[in-house]
């Protein structure tokens, strides 16, 4: 019982290790993570994901990464601050499974998006207690389902050039997009967030300074 105490205790400073990286990372950006979010990345457990404490992104195998800490905080931090309803949020690049888990305690239903099979069977074992989960192996451009009154798109891969057509109108009036985008080849990666109005989407500004960011790419099809 004692060794079991020391190691819970042990993975409790880690998680919380964690969470003062992600603090100190957000605060050299002028930004004040949600409190909300910290507690429930202190809840689910990283490792579980196949992830670190280290605030950098993590292979999951088959070229593909679980994100940084500090990012997934961001971003998730992006969504609840400006989503005006927390009903539904499709996440495009499901992973490991982490940023969904997530995801499931804020919205009522999340739809999770994933393009490779075997990551797709693994975030499922993963996710199988989630009841508002639910996983899709499909294109990250087209879901073989109807999904319309989606609340917030978080997509955890790098977009270069224009955002599919498709997301945006899947998107709610008002619903928003959280996606790492450079709008053209030669310009740098960055967190960007985009709002659905009258159709059209217009990005929406929520930092003085730009935040840079590397993503594994963004890729149509599935296997």
């Amino acid at each position: 019982m004692l060794n079991s105490f020391k190691k819970n205790l042990t993975e409790r400073n880690q998680v919380l290790i964690m969470i003062d990286k992600i603090k100190a990372h957000a605060k050299s950006h002028h930004i004040n993570i949600s409190p909300t979010i910290l507690n429930i990345m202190k809840e689910i457990p990283r490792k579980h994901f196949g992830g670190t404490i280290d605030d950098s992104a993590h292979p999951i195998g088959y070229g593909q990464t679980i994100s940084q800490p500090f990012m997934v905080a961001l971003m998730t931090h992006l969504l609840l601050q400006y989503t005006p309803q927390l009903n539904q949020a499709l996440e495009i690049g499901t992973g490991s499974g982490y940023q969904a888990a997530i995801l499931a305690r804020l919205f009522k239903k999340v739809t999770s998006i994933e393009r490779i099979q075997a990551l797709y069977h693994e975030a499922r074992k993963r996710l199988h207690t989630f009841k508002n989960i639910q996983i899709i192996h499909a294109d990250g451009k087209h879901i073989p389902h109807n999904h319309d009154s989606i609340d917030a798109i978080i997509v955890t891969c790098g977009i270069q050039g224009s955002l599919p057509s498709s997301w945006i109108n899947w998107l709610n009036p008002q619903g928003i997009i959280v996606v790492p985008h450079s709008t053209h080849l030669e310009d740098s990666m960055r967190i960007r967030l985009y709002k659905n109005i009258n159709g059209c989407i217009v990005e929406v500004p929520y930092n003085n300074q730009p935040i840079h960011c590397r993503f594994v790419p963004f890729v149509p099809g599935r296997n």
